[in-house]
């Protein structure tokens, strides 16, 4: 049995219990692992758009998935900066929000 096994098992079972009986720690887990579930696939559905619009060059796709990379580092640096920020964990379940309706309206994009 490795050293620690035990209090990291009991420590991960304590986290879990915390987190089910707090429903914003629960909303924001369970957005996050949304947004992972459902925002991952974008690279593939990037790569699918330079195939279909022709753009040959591999330098198109990484400026596709660079500007998502880019759009979550500005963003999390923005909230960062606000301290002082009240409701922050709100301000953050509508910007999950946010992303999920950004992801639907590219999925149903005709263009």
């Amino acid at each position: 049995m490795v050293v620690g096994a035990d209090s990291l098992r009991n420590s991960f079972w304590l986290g879990i219990s915390c987190a089910w009986h707090n429903r914003l720690i629960m909303a924001l887990l369970g957005l996050s692992a949304l947004g992972a579930f459902l925002g991952v696939p974008i690279k593939t559905y990037c790569l699918l758009l330079v195939a279909t619009f022709g753009m040959p060059d591999l330098q198109d796709m990484g400026l596709l998935l660079s500007s998502a990379g880019g759009g979550a580092l500005v963003g999390a640096f923005g909230l960062a900066s606000f301290k002082r920020l009240k409701n922050q964990g709100a301000v953050m379940l509508v910007n999950g929000f946010l992303f999920s309706v950004s992801l639907m309206a590219f999925a149903i994009s005709p263009s």
